[in-house]
């Protein structure tokens, strides 16, 4: 009955999609709404997704988030930050303890202005004793029960190795940071880097190849960016750091 459940949940939510809300990761053009992000680890670190709901409605809105988790494994976690980007204050981190149940979703509902842009920040920590793949799916919309757009975040955790995303990976030190930001790339073919604000302005670029770059940030503003790195064998990886003076 849990699954029937669940499913119906699932389905109601995809047919009340309105395609009035464009999602992107952060730092790329693609629009994204109703596709997947297949993520890939070999060990239980932190998993971080940023994400760009764009609302495209014509009118300001106020947005909760629900997470359903599609297919779990009961050990890993899960939790998000999610809120306005441009309205200071205007967001909430919920942890994992208080996203207990399967539906969740956010009990508050954050303003975003006609054009304007929400930033959900999904972190994931998975428990690499337990291999397997988990899915999470986000709906946006007013309530728990009316939702305009969704994505899903797709989870593979396997000890074996991955020839391709699980074994790429991204540094990025300190966090945060005041004058200088080391990063480092690995497994990585011909990779640049780009640094965004939250509001996905870029800051700085580098387009030809790297593996180690230390980068001058004495000049950024106080605040949150993001380390965006594109390679010619893998997919964008996002890094979230602080600059703090």
């Amino acid at each position: 009955m849990k699954k029937t459940l669940l499913s119906l949940f699932v389905l109601l939510g995809v047919c009340s999609s309105y395609s009035q809300v464009e999602i992107y990761t952060v730092g790329q053009p693609t629009e994204i709404s109703g596709t997947t992000i297949d993520v890939y680890t070999s060990n239980s670190n932190l998993l971080t997704e940023d994400l760009h709901f764009v609302n495209k409605m014509g009118s300001d809105q106020n947005w909760a988030m629900t997470r359903v988790i599609i297919n779990e494994i009961a050990t890993w976690e899960d939790y998000f930050c999610w809120g306005s980007v441009s309205i200071p204050g205007n967001g909430q981190c919920y942890s994992a303890a208080a996203m207990n149940t399967n539906p969740w979703t956010s009990p508050d509902s954050w303003g975003v202005l006609a054009g304007d842009t929400a930033l959900l920040n999904v972190d994931i920590t998975p428990n690499i004793a337990t291999e397997g793949t988990v899915t999470y799916r986000y709906y946006v919309g007013p309530d728990a029960t009316t939702f305009l757009d969704s994505i899903d975040v797709r989870v593979h955790a396997s000890t074996a190795s991955i020839e391709e995303n699980s074994l790429a990976a991204v540094s990025v030190a300190p966090n945060p940071a005041s004058d200088y930001l080391s990063v480092k790339t690995f497994n990585l073919q011909s990779p640049s880097i780009k640094i965004l604000d939250v509001l996905g302005n870029i800051v700085f670029s580098k387009t030809k190849e790297l593996s180690s770059s230390n980068i001058n940030i004495s000049n950024f503003k106080n605040g949150v960016y993001f380390v965006v790195i594109e390679s010619s064998n893998s997919s964008p990886i996002t890094k979230r750091f602080i600059v703090k003076h």
